[in-house]
């Protein structure tokens, strides 16, 4: 599936509808996964017949199942060439296991594949004690599929958001977090965990930022940066509040217990985790 074959050039023009298609035939024909995805997506949102809208979007998601299956055959080491050809040099293996990475990081961006979430996260369980510089390059394109929208312009907000953050103007951030995590449908996990880092390590808010992180956790539940934050924020909040016998003290003992819970599930999620969640509770215990 994964061979060395020439880049398709897009049509340029958006009414092209007759080299669009003949793109999105030669891009399918080619194994172009990728490509063959832009055409499709182009054609059914450009296209005002229901039906063949339909017939483009239909055509979309079988591009996306095969895609997904194929990235995944290649890491189980299953794959072959789909079309039987053997005239190409075959591509490297490293580069072949990292372009199925790749692809199914793609999906999980551009359609929130769950399949595709999966497979990323079987590699790292299956491969950081025996192919560690394949399991970090997972974890890599994981963490940066569920940063990143699916939506351009969303991003372009997030990384306004993240500006004022960082010019120091954390009151302005979280309004602007709290806008995107509001607005968007369906909901978006990055904007509710951006809420709780801005409450957590801006304005000094604990329990603003745990419920914006438990929103978080809600709509990406395997997200492990997700876990591992909330998991932290909780212990280190219990221990806090345990010691200064405020308030909140009386429930520190339960959000504690609930802080491990999460942390051991981002570790089963992300064995890379291990060393470091081992570190953070080892503080906790010596507090």
């Amino acid at each position: 599936m994964y061979r060395s074959r020439p880049l398709l050039l897009a049509p340029e023009g958006p009414d092209l509808s007759e080299e669009w298609s003949r793109f999105a035939r030669n891009a399918t024909n080619q194994y172009q996964n990728l490509a063959a995805d832009i055409a499709f997506a182009h054609l059914a949102d450009a296209e005002l017949d229901p039906k063949r809208k339909a017939l483009w979007e239909q055509l979309r998601r079988a591009t996306e199942l095969d895609a997904v299956q194929a990235a995944r055959a290649t890491l189980a080491g299953r794959d072959a060439p789909a079309d039987g050809s053997t005239d190409e040099q075959p591509v490297p293996e490293w580069r072949r296991l990292s372009r199925a990475l790749s692809e199914l990081q793609y999906w999980l961006i551009a359609t929130g594949n769950q399949d595709a979430e999966t497979a990323l996260l079987d590699v790292i369980q299956r491969a950081h004690a025996t192919e560690r510089s394949l399991a970090i390059e997972a974890d890599g394109l994981l963490r940066k599929a569920w940063s990143v929208h699916g939506s351009a312009p969303t991003n372009l907000r997030m990384e306004a958001a993240r500006s004022l953050l960082r010019n120091g103007k954390a009151k302005e951030a979280a309004l602007a977090f709290a806008a995107l995590a509001g607005e968007l449908s369906p909901p978006w996990a990055e904007a509710h965990r951006w809420q709780g880092k801005v409450h957590n390590l801006a304005l000094g808010d604990a329990p603003g930022a745990i419920a914006a992180y438990e929103r978080a956790l809600s709509l990406s539940p395997r997200n492990y940066p997700l876990l591992f934050e909330l998991g932290a924020l909780l212990v280190r909040d219990a221990t806090a509040e345990a010691q200064l016998g405020g308030p909140r003290a009386a429930g520190s003992a339960e959000r504690a217990s609930r802080g491990a819970q999460l942390l051991g599930r981002a570790v089963e999620l992300n064995p890379l985790l291990a060393p470091k969640v081992a570190r953070l509770l080892g503080e906790a215990d010596d507090d």
